[in-house]
């Protein structure tokens, strides 16, 4: 999968710099490389403090250096690693208009060096209050026609390039440019329209402006921004002097050692009791990470499986039987969102793991892809290729559904099962499929295959509650079909009645969750 590396320049940002990286991080920025210019506001520290410490590589610098300067370091020491380069200021917000991340449009740019792309000026006024969206705030824009507005090279291949330019600033290409569209252009056209494919906001504060036309096309983003930033952050120490040079930037004081990750593992159960009760014991006793939560998402259980996880004390979430993509979604719920566990496994109760210490090679796999499933020992079927480690894992045509890790990020980006599934079958390829082309899972050879690992688990030959080959798994594979090409979010209900549904089932579960 393309990495996708963001250049940018600052000078005390703190008011905004996490809603930026948080807004570039949704739509599939991997890393960024950012030159502070002599911040006093702590900015610096205030991304070393967040959650994005790890993405973020803050660079010191005189406020009078030059772009030309900052750009030769930039490609000659922070591009390893990746394909595409996005050269923008920190007040410009790259706003794909027909997708939700900048992956599914990359395609369009393929023989070409650079991109250039639209700026759409923004109205910046004085009313923001502390804490508020940028994005949320600013609605009304330069009209398209205005000279407030510009265009220029947004995205370059980083493989292309060959040098920087002083004068004009830019780069020198191996290739050609085109516009958002994937036209062939001039690397300094004025494109006439914004085409609906991949433009620039610009929220930049600019006096006189006569006329301004409403734009609030970035607001569909807005309610996963404020998820994502939902937790908050450590507020920023006071910032220090610029450095005399460029350099990395002073490391800040030491914080506290984090924690590990706190890992949830959802169990996902219906009419199997004693089955359920001897994976539990087996989750229980190879799993050695720290800190660890169990829960089982029970379908409407009538054989005395309540009254055997009442028993065990097993953090629980139950309710009607509604079909397997509405049970994961309970597990999915409880732990990423009500418990806020970084990392959640999710299984079926005919798997177990096989060995202590399973669970490493899941929680490693949150964290490099956001995204994995399983291939347990057992399977009648082979992969194509691959030994199933984190290094080389199987990639096949086929995805098992009896096991599967998701980050926290990855569940609040992509959303859930589509709970138009119905009965079992086909809902984790169509909602694994949305995944990766989110930008959460690892990259496959062929776009119709699916890459897996075996993380240490097993799955024992037991009859299925649902009949796989029924009718209404049929409709289940004509549905997941149809949903392909639908990379929208998804709710864990569609409709007003399954939203107080599963509201009257999260209550029952939270004072578990919470004791």
């Amino acid at each position: 999968m393309d990495c996708i590396v963001v250049c940018a320049v600052f000078q005390d940002a703190a008011a905004h710099i996490l809603e930026w990286l948080a807004f570039h991080r949704m739509i599939g920025v991997d890393r960024f490389v950012l030159y502070d210019g002599g911040s006093t506001d702590g900015t610096a520290a205030l991304i070393a403090r967040s959650r994005f410490a790890r993405q973020a590589t803050v660079i010191a610098c005189p406020s009078g250096v030059e772009r030309a300067a900052i750009y030769s370091d930039f490609v000659a020491s922070r591009t390893a690693g990746s394909a595409w380069a996005a050269i923008i200021e920190i007040n410009d917000f790259l706003h794909p208009l027909g997708a939700e991340s900048l992956r599914a449009v990359l395609p369009r740019y393929d023989g070409f060096s650079a991109v250039t792309l639209r700026r759409l000026r923004f109205l910046v006024s004085g009313k923001i209050r502390p804490g508020q969206l940028l994005l949320a705030a600013c609605v009304d824009r330069a009209p398209d026609t205005s000279p407030q507005n510009g265009a220029g090279v947004t995205l370059v291949r980083v493989s292309d390039i060959q040098g920087v330019q002083v004068s004009p600033l830019g780069f020198t290409l191996a290739g050609g440019a085109c516009d958002a569209s994937g036209t062939p252009v001039a690397p300094a056209q004025l494109n006439a329209g914004s085409d609906g494919v991949l433009v620039v906001n610009r929220y930049r504060r600019f006096a006189e402006q006569q006329e301004t036309v409403a734009d609030r096309r970035i607001f569909r983003f807005v309610p996963r921004l404020r998820a994502l930033l939902h937790d908050g952050v450590p507020a920023a120490p006071a910032g220090s002097a610029a450095a005399p040079a460029l350099r990395p930037t002073p490391p800040v004081p030491p914080l506290p050692q984090a924690p590990p990750p706190l890992l949830g593992i959802g169990v996902i159960s219906y009419n199997r009791c004693t089955l359920l009760n001897e994976t539990l014991d087996l989750v229980l006793r190879h799993t050695r990470h720290p800190r660890t939560i169990v829960a089982v998402a029970d379908d409407g259980s009538t054989d005395g499986t309540l009254d055997m996880l009442r028993e065990r004390r097993t953090l629980t979430v139950t309710g009607r039987n509604m079909s397997i993509a509405w049970n994961k979604n309970r597990a999915l719920f409880l732990l990423a969102e009500i418990v806020r566990c970084d990392i959640v496994i999710l299984m079926e109760d005919d798997t177990y793991p096989e060995e202590d210490n399973w669970e490493a090679d899941w929680i490693q796999a949150a964290q490099r892809w956001g995204h994995i499933s399983g291939l347990p020992r057992g399977i009648p079927e082979r992969p194509v290729t691959g030994t199933g480690t984190l290094d080389d894992p199987f990639e096949s045509e086929w995805l098992t559904a009896q096991c599967a890790v998701f980050s926290r990020e990855a569940v609040l980006f992509g959303g859930y099962f589509d709970t138009r599934f119905r009965g079992y079958g086909h809902e984790h390829v169509e909602h694994t499929f949305r995944l990766r082309r989110l930008g959460y899972g690892p990259a496959t050879e062929e776009p119709g295959r699916f890459k897996s690992i075996w993380g240490g688990i097993g799955v024992r030959p037991v009859q299925s509650t649902f009949n796989a080959k029924s009718d209404l798994a049929e409709l289940n594979r004509q549905l997941a079909a149809e949903l392909m090409g639908d990379l929208s979010y998804r709710g864990p209900w569609r409709t007003e009645e399954e939203a107080r549904q599963f509201r009257d089932e999260m209550r029952q579960a939270v004072p578990q969750a919470v004791r």
